[in-house]
């Protein structure tokens, strides 16, 4: 029985390492590229779900040409009242069919732990109320944005929009280039993404609450 016991705790203490590395590693400051020097007068937004954070990226005409493929995808990022455009990058089987943690199937896990071909998925999203409680907002420059766009534009391996169902009607999937997997999550792709765009993040960033 003690045997079993312990064999049972193994696991617990694994999980437990991994997300106390997963805090520290939010904690120590990554590497952050040096981006031209320009006020902050500008935001973008993480939105946070219980096992995922997608990046908002203010829609204007640039921002509007730069996500073509995915407006002529069906993602409606032309209306009006669409005012963000939110990108996140993650594993294929675990991203397209996992809403909650309840959804997780074994060969979804195995594939998220031992590596899964990568995604991205593109959504409008019209005006957020500024206290909504899953948004929290980064003041950065418009070069920083530029810089964050074109690390985006860099990761999609295809234009062409996955035929699997979206989450709403307003969102595509799209081949991403890597590979996900424990150690290089969709929250760690985001935090180098942010680092690479000159925007502060922890050195490694597997979370959500290691995230900015």
């Amino acid at each position: 029985m003690k045997w079993l016991l312990r064999g049972a705790l193994v696991p617990v203490l694994i999980i437990g390492l991994y997300l106390l590395a997963a805090t520290i590693g939010g904690v120590i400051p990554g590497p952050v590229a040096d981006i031209a020097d320009a006020p902050a007068d500008r935001r973008i937004g993480l939105v946070t779900s219980p096992i995922h954070t997608d990046v908002l990226l203010p829609l204007d005409d640039a921002t509007r040409a730069a996500f073509g493929f995915a407006t002529r995808a069906g993602v409606p990022l032309d209306l009006a009242q669409a005012e963000w455009v939110a990108v996140g990058w993650g594993g294929r089987a675990f991203y397209t069919t996992t809403g909650t943690y309840l959804d997780l199937s074994a060969a979804t896990v195995l594939k998220s732990v031992f590596g899964d071909a990568a995604v991205l998925r593109v959504d409008a999203i019209p005006a957020i109320p500024p206290d909504h409680p899953a948004v929290r907002y980064l003041d950065v420059s418009q070069p920083q944005i530029d810089a964050l766009i074109g690390i985006i534009l860099s990761d999609l391996s295809d234009a062409a929009a996955l035929d699997t169902p979206g989450f709403n009607a307003t969102d595509a999937f799209f081949p991403a280039k890597g590979r996900f997997q424990i150690w290089r999550t969709c929250n760690a792709w985001l935090g180098e993404a942010l680092r690479a765009a000159g925007i502060p993040a922890g050195i490694w960033t597997p979370v959500n609450w290691s995230l900015p």
